[in-house]
Parts: structure tokens; sequence; C-alpha cells
């Protein structure tokens, strides 16, 4: 029914239903900080005076990703794992409106190239320059040793972020559905000279980590942040948010060394598994107890925006964005495919609102 009402009707029904909720409400983030000329030319010393931006993509719809796909692994292919909504589209050109510090755009993929980028003869890894901006295409053989490949999870992928080559010493980690919604000002990113680390709740439950892999990921870490920093066997520490990772191209590499042994058993993982090392939970943890990060509460923000076919949910979700306006979200696929006709309407839903906004060409784009 909802679905079917005109905007108007759905935004009167919406606010019915939100009413109580409204009331309590927080003060809006509107009057923080807004993206300042000056944090072009005060970009931190310790990141050499640059912050660079880098995602991980894949197309899983292309036939010849997928054949690989099923020549490899030995379980049945889900096409919905894999697909792609061309989040990474409005992902790109938020950062460019919204964080210009921002110059130099890393992605890596394994030799597949959005369809909306400037691709030079076809080339699966290249550089591309446009006045101050740089975007450099990474193909998987850059960065992972060619007996490893190839691999179709971002656990072992992430293993291999600092192997970037041109890849500066602070930036900022991408997944293709983080979207800046407003001016962001680089103390988002780094403040006092330490990388700012979003958090929610603790780390959760043993019973969980014997039944979701996420959550087994991060369980594993936490026990290994304990044995590094000499805390106590069971003590719990901070989920990040699902939002935009400040990490350390430095920061990573002695992860690597110190952790050598996990290294070489999870780069040999071609999917996810269980009691895989979580990198981004990692590395945070190891930035804030390095005393080169800062824990931040997520607060509003940045607001997890579950994307599921309940429209009127999506409605609602949409209606508290922007209330808060967050400096960021996340779009996150939770559609039911078995309804492909309420979850292609969700999807166009979500992304005619991110192209209302989003109207700033990426340098890059065709």
């Amino acid at each position: 029914m909802f679905r079917n009402l005109s905007p108007k009707e759905q935004e009167t029904f919406a606010n019915k239903e939100l009413f109580r909720y409204f009331r309590k409400l927080k003060k809006s983030t509107k009057q923080q900080n807004s993206f300042n000329e000056k944090d072009l030319n005060n970009l931190p010393t310790e990141c050499n005076g640059r912050i660079d931006a880098l995602w991980l993509w894949v197309n899983g719809t292309d036939p010849t990703w997928i054949s690989k796909y099923k020549k490899v692994i030995n379980f049945k292919y889900d096409p919905n794992k894999f697909r792609d909504y061309n989040t990474l589209f409005y992902s790109l050109r938020s950062v460019k409106m919204f964080a210009p510090y921002i110059k130099n755009y890393f992605l890596v993929t394994d030799n597949q190239i959005p369809n909306f980028l400037e691709r030079p003869l076809n080339e699966t890894a290249y550089i591309l320059k446009d006045g101050e901006y740089t975007l450099e295409v990474v193909s998987h053989q850059e960065i992972i040793q060619k007996e490893v490949l190839p691999v179709f999870s971002s656990d072992n992928l992430e293993l291999h972020l600092h192997n970037v080559k041109n890849l500066g010493e602070c930036f900022v980690y991408f997944n293709d559905d983080f979207i800046l919604n407003r001016p962001t000002p680089l103390n988002y990113f780094f403040e006092d000279k330490k990388a700012k680390l979003y958090i929610t709740g603790k780390t959760g439950s043993v019973k969980l980590a014997k039944t979701r892999m996420w959550d087994n990921s991060t369980f594993h870490t936490n026990t290994l942040i304990n044995r590094k920093f000499m805390y106590k066997k069971e003590k719990e520490h901070y989920f990040q948010s699902h939002v935009e990772y400040v990490m350390r191209k430095s920061i990573l590499k002695l992860i690597e060394s110190e952790f050598n042994e996990e290294y070489r058993k999870q780069e040999t993982k071609r999917v996810r598994e269980f009691n895989s090392l979580n990198i981004p939970y990692l590395s945070m943890h190891y930035l804030q107890n390095l005393e080169l990060g800062k824990y931040e509460k997520q607060s509003d923000l940045n607001i997890y925006w579950p994307l599921t076919n309940q429209h009127l949910n999506n409605f609602k979700y949409l209606m508290v964005i922007k209330h808060y306006e967050p400096y960021s979200l996340c779009l996150n696929d939770r559609l039911n495919w078995k309804n492909e006709t309420e979850a292609s309407q969700e999807i166009s839903f979500a992304l005619d609102w991110l192209g209302s906004f989003l109207t700033e060409k990426f340098p890059f784009e065709k």
C-alpha cells in the first residue's frame, strides 16, 4: 500500500509513523563543523601532506569473473552475494564533492573496470591524471603473489592493502556502499594528529562467534589484540562502525610483520572462512593502542541504512538521514531477491535519492 502512495502522501504517512520516534531524536549534527577551505592546506604532516582514498570492488555479474569463481570454488555461486548496485559510482562522487582535500583515488579490482570509468586501450591496471586528481586502478596481481590468486574474499584482499605501491601513508578505506553525505571536514578523519576511529558496541558473544562468520572473525581478532597488548584473555573491545576506515600504511606493514603466521594462513583462503583476521578491526585497535588514533562514538555522525524490501522502513531511514544530516552513511544490501520486483524498486528508490544530490561528476567518469 505505502509504495502506491504519491511522494507527498508517503512523507505524510511516514511522518505520522515516526511522530513518537522523532520527538526523542537528539539535536541534528547540522550545527557541527563543515568543510573549511583551510583543510586543503592543513593535511597532517604525519601523512606527508596527503590523505588518499581506496576502494575494493567486484562486478559479480561479469561472466568471465563468474566462470573463474565456479572453476576454483566448489560450492554453489550465489549471484546476490556479489551483486553490483552501482553504489561505487556515488561513493566516488561523494568523496570528490564533500572531501576535496582527498586528491588520490585507488580502486583495487580483479581486472574489472566499472563501465562508467574512463579506460585507456582496454587496460585493467592504469593511472589517470586530471589536474590535481589521480585515479589508479590496481589489479590483484599487483598486490598479491600469483600462487595465491585468484581470491574472492575481502578478508584476504584486506591483508594486502599496504602493498598498493603508490598509496600514501594515510588513507581512508571505503566499501563501495559507503557514501559521504555532506561537506566533510578534515577532522572527521584526522584530529590532533590522530586517526578518528568510529565505534559502536563491544565485541559480542561467544555464541554469535560460533555461528556468524563476521562475528567469528572479529572475536578471533579480539583474542589476538588481547595477546599482543597484554590484556586479559576475555577482554572485549569496541566494534568499528560500518563506515569509512582511516588507516596508516606503516601500521598495516607492522601488523603483517607481527602476525606473519596468521597472514600466511589467511592468504590461502580464497573465500571467507571462520577464524579469519578482521583487518579493519585489528588496524583500528593498533592505532588506538599505539596512540595514533582515538575512539569516536558513532552517534549521528554516520548512519547505517540496511536496505530491505520494506519500502516504509527504507523511507523511515531516509527521513532519519534528512533529520540528522550525518557526514556519512552506509547503504547496506539486506534485500530479499526472491521478490525481484520489490528488491529492484527499493534499489531504484535509494539510487534515485543519491542521484538527486550527488550531481558533481567524478573527474574520471566517461
